[in-house]
């Protein structure tokens, strides 16, 4: 009953912060991004519909698709292979390029929610990084969020859920197959 009532206040939380970057009233004080990834196994290349015995054993390239979610602006994914680890150096690059893309002056307060890995999202590099984006005014404050692990974030997973079924039934050669 306890973990039920810690994932459901989290996850309070984070539609506050959703609201409060949506609502009329708030929308200019307030920006809230979400930053899942989403299952590579889906989005591997070479990948056919079906594979058979021929196929169904070879190499593949592990893709990984990461959603970027500005509440109150269009979303964006990003795409990038195993030759660059899994970490922060891929979060932080992403984040970074996403509020490049935001058109017009980025809002005092932001609020950054994020799957609950450490080796990714919870470490020095990441708070490093918000914390630079506030010591350089780009920000006033960043507050970071976490939901617990298996309760993700469920508007990044409705996202996938839109490519992820047509890729499961397509050939994937290349990363363009993917897009």
């Amino acid at each position: 009953d306890k973990h039920i009532e810690w994932q459901h206040r989290d996850r309070d939380v984070y539609y506050k912060h959703r609201a409060q970057a949506k609502a009329p009233e708030t929308c200019h004080k307030y920006m809230c991004i979400s930053i899942d990834g989403m299952d590579h196994s889906k989005s591997d290349i070479p990948s056919m519909a079906r594979d058979d015995k021929r196929t169904g054993g070879t190499t593949k390239l592990a893709t990984h698709l990461t959603g970027v979610l500005i509440h109150g602006h269009q979303p964006l994914c990003y795409t990038w292979h195993d030759r660059f680890p899994a970490g922060s150096d891929p979060i932080a690059t992403i984040l970074l390029d996403a509020l490049t893309r935001i058109e017009g002056p980025l809002l005092p307060t932001l609020y950054i929610h994020l799957d609950n890995c450490g080796r990714e999202n919870k470490n020095r590099f990441i708070l490093g990084l918000t914390h630079l984006l506030v010591e350089w005014g780009v920000f006033k404050k960043i507050k970071i969020g976490f939901l617990q692990v298996g309760h993700t974030h469920d508007d990044c997973d409705q996202m996938f859920s839109n490519f992820s079924n047509p890729l499961i039934f397509a050939d994937r050669f290349t990363v363009d197959d993917i897009a």
